[in-house]
């Protein structure tokens, strides 16, 4: 059992980090300074609620994984 657990979670983390890694590469490509040139509304939070954000998110999605995998 604990062995099928620790398969699973390096499946989870792997799965969720190699997604955001590929979408983070291709996302810059075209991005470079895209977003500081555009005009934000005043309703725009500052730029470090969403590193905060994206890291609550991939925790949230390795969590899931991992324990869909467990019932499964």
């Amino acid at each position: 059992m604990f062995k099928n657990a620790y398969f699973n979670f390096i499946f989870s983390l792997l799965t969720v980090l190699i997604t955001a890694g590929l979408c983070s590469y291709f996302n810059q490509i075209g991005m470079e300074n895209f977003y500081d040139r555009i005009q934000k509304s005043a309703l725009t939070p500052p730029d470090i609620v969403f590193p905060i954000a994206w890291g609550v998110l991939y925790v949230s999605l390795i969590t899931l994984i991992f324990c869909s995998a467990l019932l499964f």
